[in-house]
């Protein structure tokens, strides 16, 4: 079983290198949220995160390495959590 019961999410600055005019972007309003379970290859959460901050509760999920994914237009983040 998982330690915590709920998978905090957030998004706080992005950097954007190509850009002269600034060097930090804002944050989108709405983000696309995939989690992916490594062990299995399955989807086991998509849904919509508001304002780049979002928990999910993860209570029911088995331990494991899972890969959380975020876009929002161009923008992709991703990043691997070890649940235990």
């Amino acid at each position: 079983m998982p330690e915590h019961s709920v998978l905090n999410i957030s998004v706080t600055s992005i950097v954007d290198e190509s850009r002269t005019d600034s060097k930090e972007e804002q944050i989108a309003e709405e983000w696309d949220v995939t989690i992916y379970n490594t062990h299995t290859n399955k989807i086991c959460y998509t849904g919509k995160m508001a304002k780049g901050k979002m928990g999910i509760d993860i209570s029911r999920w088995n331990s494991g390495i899972y890969v959380v994914q975020v876009k929002s237009g161009k923008t992709v983040l991703t990043k691997k959590v070890k649940l235990k």
